[in-house]
């Protein structure tokens, strides 16, 4: 699992005086890539990192990349500060292996292949799932957020809540990732 972060912060729009709700937008693509071999090492081999592709990404059985984008508005009333509005975009790529084999396979191989890609499928969608849980919570959190005096705190504020939230998403990708051997296709 690779998580990118990218955060974007605006500078103040026009002034409102109501506090908004936190918008989160949530987008997931699904993209498949060929593995061609019929014998289970081979199948193995055509899954591990190869020196030739340029592509970092392709390297595993499996992948999910996410990104969580921050846009964020405060507003100065007199008294306080107070969030204009926010807006979190949660993208997620998900890559698994489509076998393609140049021969027809033993219906034993199909099946312990089909097991396999399903564990992994599994797998993936445990990431998706454990991502779309921390930009709800962290929602959730910038919601009940209260104001501040000033802009600058509360801006701090924001981003320390932003940046927790991102850490322990990424710690329980790596647990997950741990305990499950990155979801590898051991059966195979």
């Amino acid at each position: 699992m690779r998580f990118l972060l990218l955060v974007l912060l605006a500078g103040p729009p026009s002034v409102s005086v109501a506090l908004e709700p936190v918008h989160l937008v949530a987008d997931v693509e699904n993209h498949e890539f060929p593995v061609f071999s019929v014998r289970p090492s081979a199948v193995i081999h055509d899954l591990r990192p190869h020196p030739e592709m340029a592509d970092n990404n392709w390297r595993y059985e499996g992948l999910t990349q996410a990104s969580l984008e921050l846009q964020q508005s405060l507003e100065q009333t007199p008294d306080r500060c107070v969030v204009g509005s926010i807006f979190l975009r949660l993208q997620q790529e998900v890559r698994v292996p489509q076998w393609r084999p140049p021969e027809e396979p033993s219906a034993e191989m199909r099946d312990r292949w089909q097991r396999a890609r399903d564990a992994l499928l599994a797998h993936e969608q445990t990431h998706v799932a454990y991502s779309m849980e921390a930009a709800e919570l962290l929602k959730a959190t910038l919601e009940s957020m209260p104001g501040d005096r000033d802009c600058e705190t509360l801006q701090r504020a924001i981003e320390r809540s932003y940046r927790r939230s991102l850490a322990r998403l990424s710690l329980r990708h790596a647990m997950f990732d741990a305990r499950t051997r990155h979801g590898d296709l051991e059966d195979l």
